[in-house]
């Protein structure tokens, strides 16, 4: 399969206030797509085993025209969905151009936790950033998801004191006073 086809935010929302909205396929895990999701979209994550058979529950027929999208770009996520589909023989398949965080720097309507076009989460004070820059490596949404693990690891790594400092220096001293007393 070569690039999948795209469409912009614009023509997508054109769409679906025409209600000649193509079938919107959320490829993202679960629990983003509970926080934060385009109207009427669905569910299938693209990294699950059975991402097609999910697919297929909620599309049977492959001539739908299915819309996938993911955090924003680049949109590898849309775009390994967009080529699963075209394998297992969807015939119409376009990836949301700028996915979800595009979606919302044009401040269009979601659904989910976050309602609010304008960017506020309900309950928090902060502002929703919307947008590529708040998109990061592991399909962090803004303030909306936490660090991943390693990351968080990672960070306090770098306030360690270096090697051969404090407990480490003091197994070290015990082990050479343990050899020198054999």
């Amino acid at each position: 399969m070569t690039r999948p086809d795209t469409i912009s935010a614009t023509e997508l929302a054109a769409l679906l206030e025409a209600d000649a909205a193509p079938s919107i396929l959320d490829v993202l895990p679960a629990d983003h797509w509970r926080r934060c999701r385009l109207p009427r979209a669905s569910n299938a994550c693209v990294f699950a085993v059975g991402f097609v058979a999910d697919v297929e529950a909620l599309a049977p027929d492959r001539a739908t025209p299915l819309v996938v999208y993911g955090a924003g770009e680049p949109a590898h996520d849309a775009i390994m969905a967009a080529e699963k589909l075209d394998r297992a023989g969807y015939l119409d398949v376009r990836v949301l151009a700028g996915g979800l965080a595009r979606w919302q720097a044009e401040g269009r309507p979601v659904a989910g936790e976050v309602k609010s076009a304008a960017g506020r989460q309900p309950g928090r004070g902060g502002a929703f950033r919307a947008g590529p820059h708040a998109v990061g490596h592991h399909l962090r949404l803004g303030a909306l998801l936490p660090a991943p693990r390693h990351a968080r690891r990672l960070r306090s790594r770098e306030h360690r004191a270096p090697p051969g400092t404090g407990r480490q220096r003091t197994r070290i001293i015990n082990r050479i006073k343990e050899l020198g007393n054999t």
